[in-house]
């Protein structure tokens, strides 16, 4: 699935697929925050896991439910980025 997301103020595509076998990968595309890819585990609706961007690896939480997107990336001590958006 794709995604066009708000992160904050700054704009990502996001490309989430999961595996068959309870895992995900995702791929960040962003000219303002940077790209980067990922992976974790998907229960159900909810995707758990780390991305890299930039040289940094904030925990990635998110819910997928129908074409919607949302969640927060999590990198210790700031405080929590919270994203959401579409499918594309």
């Amino acid at each position: 699935m794709r995604f066009s997301v708000l992160a904050g103020p700054h704009h990502a595509l996001v490309d989430l697929e999961t595996d068959g076998k309870g895992g995900f990968t995702v791929d960040i595309q962003s000219e303002e925050i940077g790209s980067g890819s990922g992976r974790g585990a998907v229960t159900g609706d909810h995707y758990i896991g780390v991305v890299a961007i930039k040289g940094h690896h904030p925990d990635l939480d998110a819910t997928v439910v129908g074409s919607a997107i949302k969640g927060t990336l999590t990198l210790w001590p700031f405080p929590p980025l919270h994203f959401e958006g579409e499918a594309i």
